[in-house]
């Protein structure tokens, strides 16, 4: 990563928000004048919780959807087994879907603060596109990502760009 580079971070929550930030980050990792791939000085750059790419994960993402949080979330209360792709295990670590919610938002939220470093080592603040249109208020996004993402804001780390009407658009709304 140059001192020049653009880095862009993505955040979806919600069906359907999903492709529509895999599209943009694709479109700014490769495509445009500088995208990522290339060896411009002032490349643009997009990660998302996910990993580097849409397509390269980060080992501490794979390592959160092999334990599996959601589906054990989903098990039935005092159950002693859980069903993942089909398949019935053991449940060896029982938790409830709020619980579940609040290990992926803890997770959400130092995938946020990333952003400190990639301001701190270019220079610029990182470009936040939110994809979140139609998401409750209690979901991930606005019960932990969200919060984050102004305290960033506050400090100049991010710019916030965000299409549900709940968080602004641009500095004018």
């Amino acid at each position: 990563m140059s001192p020049q580079t653009q880095v862009h971070i993505g955040f979806w929550s919600g069906p359907g928000n999903h492709g529509n930030l895999v599209r943009v980050l694709d479109s700014i990792n490769f495509a445009g004048a500088a995208p990522c791939v290339s060896k411009a000085a002032s490349p643009n750059c997009a990660v998302w919780d996910e990993g580097a790419t849409t397509s390269e994960q980060y080992p501490s993402c794979v390592k959160m959807l092999e334990e599996h949080w959601y589906d054990r979330g989903n098990a039935p209360a005092g159950s002693t087994t859980v069903t993942i792709y089909g398949k019935t295990y053991r449940n060896i670590n029982p938790l409830n879907f709020p619980a579940a919610d609040r290990v992926w938002g803890q997770y959400s939220q130092r995938y946020a603060d990333m952003a400190r470093e990639f301001a701190r080592k270019t220079g610029k603040p990182v470009i936040a596109w939110c994809f979140v249109q139609g998401v409750g208020p209690t979901r991930i996004f606005y019960a932990y990502e969200y919060s984050e993402l102004q305290q960033l804001e506050s400090e100049g780390v991010v710019q916030v760009f965000c299409e549900d009407a709940r968080c602004r658009l641009d500095k004018s709304q």
